[in-house]
């Protein structure tokens, strides 16, 4: 399936968009929905994006479990351990990481179905 007509994706980018505008646009305050949202759903919503571009480019039907898993860890040290150090809107929690993976998860079964159009190397 094609990610822009996954209503799942779709699902996680208007959740991300709403949640910043309540957040930062209405300044309500949501503790525990402020500090986990953002980090559940980066994967599904990047990684989608990814998936799009290695359809369209590499015709690649989807992506493998390794790859989800090595992407999301990828993401996770960058959003976790790196921008923490040079800025300080970034705070290190190390249950993101969880919410990281659990974001993954929601990605691989939901999100990364196998397009039946594309067959892999093969291009048009």
């Amino acid at each position: 399936m094609n990610v822009l007509r996954n209503p799942w994706w779709w699902a996680a980018v208007l959740l991300f968009v709403l949640h910043q505008l309540l957040q930062r646009v209405l300044g309500y305050p949501l503790e525990l929905i402020d500090s986990y949202l953002d980090p559940f759903l980066a994967p599904p919503i990047l990684l989608g994006l990814w998936l799009w571009e290695r359809q369209l480019v590499w015709r690649a039907p989807y992506l493998r479990w390794y790859e989800t898993a090595v992407a999301v860890l990828v993401l996770a040290v960058i959003f976790e351990e790196v921008y923490p150090r040079y800025r300080e809107a970034f705070r290190y929690d190390v249950w993101d990481y969880l919410a990281y993976g659990l974001g993954a998860v929601y990605f691989y079964f939901l999100i990364n179905v196998p397009r039946e159009d594309v067959k892999p190397g093969v291009r048009r």
